[in-house]
């Protein structure tokens, strides 16, 4: 690092962009806040915001990605909307897309017309059509019956509450 000048960094240090835009774009060992391109690849880096035709990541992570595809492999994501999202050995906590693929990964909330799951774990699943076996925590009748004991449950404790208002 230069004394003169604290903000600059070795060469040989991640960079991090704030906005960074492209045809194709490929960050290795680095970052952005956001990216707006056609293809993005991310090697052992990150970002906050993706908006691209195809995104792919490895060994990284993006907070959310907007696209038509979205690859990661033993990355993680915390939003993907996407017409297709692959996970191979990575996370994902909310996806939603036509396409949802899960290969030894773990997911948190999905919302997908088909979904492809092989040893992954899911919290909540909607989806049109599951193929594999999936580990959900809960699935699309699971949420339906949560939804209606939830709402039983309310629409008991509601007028029982009322009740105790009304004596004192």
């Amino acid at each position: 690092m230069d004394p003169a000048n604290p903000s600059s960094q070795p060469s040989d240090s991640p960079e991090w962009r704030e906005t960074v835009t492209g045809d194709v774009i490929r960050i290795s060992q680095g970052g952005a806040e956001t990216i707006t391109a056609e293809t993005v690849h991310i090697s052992q880096g990150g970002a906050n915001v993706v908006n691209a035709g195809e995104i792919s990541v490895e060994q990284g992570g993006i907070f959310r990605a907007d696209g038509d595809q979205v690859y990661v492999s033993q990355g993680g994501v915390f939003l993907a909307r996407a017409e297709t999202v692959n996970v191979e050995q990575g996370g994902l906590l909310l996806g939603s897309g036509k396409h949802l693929s899960l290969n030894e990964s773990g997911a948190g909330v999905l919302l997908a017309q088909n979904a492809t799951v092989t040893n992954a774990r899911v919290g909540l699943l909607l989806a049109g059509e599951v193929h594999g076996t999936v580990d959900a925590l809960l699935d699309t009748r699971g949420a339906a019956v949560a939804g209606l004991a939830a709402g039983l449950g309310i629409g008991l404790l509601l007028p029982i509450g009322g009740l105790f208002r009304r004596r004192r």
